[in-house]
């Protein structure tokens, strides 16, 4: 997940209402419309069905054996269970002035961890916690059926926000913070390197803080993105001018990237990969998983990632994307992607791991090259595109709209993609699916593509508020889909109705894709 700056809220306004689509053009289904499970226990027969009757032998007699029912709980990770039928749920965050949820993770067993941050109040459930400056961070942690089990802030007097959200397999959360002198109960004032400092803390399943570090050296240093994979906590930003991590000593420039591997144990950096730059570049996005790592950003000038020389020939920032040995931090491949032939531009929001290539999520403008044959857009348009060392595999775009963008991405088991984005214009197009929204407003979609490349289907928030989802997020179990984001006006998730108390956050558990 990679952060929204609060300067990009300039371009959301309006109020009203705005509906969530129950159907996703036969794509897709809520998960209240969960239909039985076959187990294929019958024995001498096709099967033992959910409701324990046998199944049919080769001469259409029922078999001799039952199938054993299976739970709605054992098919509904992240859902609530109502009569045996897997129903949504959803909540939002409130108080008066912005709140936004902007990550979401879950535990092994489907606990769901979000976070966000918010300038005056949030409210989460009952428990209404406070700034204490100009802008803190919060954390909530739901039992898989959307009961709240606890919830924090963390912040100073000064500007602190979400940078990313990290979630294991045991339930153990990572927030990674851009903050000023935060006081971390138990751990002392974090943040006290000057300017603002990359800060990141682990929660336990409790809410109990595990550790908690800053790095910064008295310049201004960011954190876009946060993975969490085996032992390893992987962390990507921007500083200004040099950075120590631990004694791993970075000096790329007066505005480069990073990508930092920190230990789960304790915090502290095992390595850290310099992203220079003599003009700027900044890591934006970082996925672990499968014993891979892949980073991704932009660059000016020139870049250099671990002897992998990118170079931007024609002044307009250019994208990469690497991937980096988990334990040395050793770059295996690296890409440039670019303006094709020139006058274009590009943004990277987001990055997934597929077996050995990336997904990437941003928007572009003009020609551009993507590693493959170069494509064109005379607005702003949102794209998500797979990558791998040689080129590109696949690409797809939000085509029609005056500005779109897709800000998350998320994958499956089997490799398939699940998106976020928003778009404003009364119509957009991906492939064929028509997302609509009111004139001058923006809306948010959400979609699915297999490994393949081929889209599946893409349904959008409409109305006549302003809607955002920052990220989406699959639970291993079921490929049931979390999402997160914020809104104004009127928000119905899942058949339920919100409204909002200024800019408020939501989180919303669906069902399987």
């Amino acid at each position: 997940m990679s952060a929204r700056s609060f300067a990009s809220l300039a371009l959301l306004f309006g109020a009203g209402s705005c509906a969530l689509m129950g159907s996703f053009d036969g794509d897709y289904q809520l998960a209240d419309t969960t239909g039985p499970v076959t187990d294929d226990d019958g024995s001498d027969g096709s099967g033992g069905e959910s409701d324990g009757s046998g199944g049919q032998d080769a001469t259409g007699a029922g078999g001799s054996g039952a199938g054993e029912p299976v739970s709605c709980e054992a098919s509904c990770p992240t859902g609530r269970c109502v009569q045996d039928q897997c129903v949504p749920w959803s909540v939002t965050y409130s108080g008066g002035g912005f709140v936004r949820a902007a990550g979401v993770g879950t535990s092994r067993s489907g606990e769901v961890i979000v976070a966000g941050d918010f300038d005056v109040q949030v409210v989460i459930g009952t428990q209404s916690m406070s700034s204490n400056g100009m802008n803190d961070v919060f954390v909530a942690r739901y039992a898989r059926d959307g009961e709240l089990q606890w919830a924090k802030s963390f912040g100073g007097a000064d500007f602190d926000e979400l940078g990313g959200l990290a979630v294991d397999e045991d339930g153990d959360s990572y927030l990674a913070m851009r903050c000023q002198y935060v006081n971390v109960p138990g751990f002392g004032t974090i943040g006290t390197g000057g300017g603002d400092d990359i800060c990141v803390v682990r929660l336990g399943p409790g809410g109990d803080v595990v550790w908690a570090r800053s790095f910064g050296q008295g310049g201004w240093e960011s954190v876009n993105d946060i993975a969490v994979s085996g032992d390893g906590v992987f962390i990507a930003g921007r500083y200004d001018g040099y950075i120590d991590f631990d004694g791993h000593y970075l000096s790329g420039g007066s505005s480069s990237g990073y990508v930092v591997r920190v230990g789960k144990a304790d915090g502290q950096a095992v390595w850290a990969v310099d992203i220079p730059s003599p003009v700027y570049a900044e890591a934006t996005a970082v996925d672990a998983r499968d014993g891979k790592v892949v980073v991704g950003g932009r660059y000016g000038s020139w870049t250099d990632i671990g002897g992998f020389m990118l170079n931007d020939d024609d002044g307009i920032d250019d994208l990469f994307v690497a991937a980096l040995n988990p334990q040395s931090g050793a770059t295996q491949w690296a890409r440039r992607l670019h303006n094709a032939p020139s006058g274009g531009w590009a943004e990277l929001t987001d990055v997934a791991i597929v077996g050995n290539d990336a997904v990437i999520t941003g928007s572009f403008q003009g020609p551009w090259n993507f590693g493959g044959p170069p494509v064109s857009s005379q607005n702003s348009e949102g794209y998500v595109a797979r990558i791998h060392a040689q080129g590109r595999v696949w690409f797809h775009a939000i085509e029609g709209s005056f500005f779109s963008e897709i800000t998350g991405v998320d994958v499956d088991a089997n490799g398939g993609v699940v998106m976020t984005g928003t778009f404003d214009g009364d119509m957009s197009h991906m492939g064929p699916y028509a997302l609509q929204t009111e004139p001058n407003m923006f809306g948010a979609f959400f979609g699915h593509i297999d490994k393949d490349g081929e889209l599946l289907g893409a349904e959008a928030l409409t109305g006549a508020g302003a809607e955002y989802i920052a990220a989406p997020h699959l639970h291993d179990g079921n490929d049931n889909l979390l999402m997160v984001g914020d809104f104004d006006g009127t928000l119905n998730l899942g058949g339920t109705q919100h409204v909002a108390n200024g800019w408020d956050g939501y989180l919303v558990s669906y069902g399987a894709l």
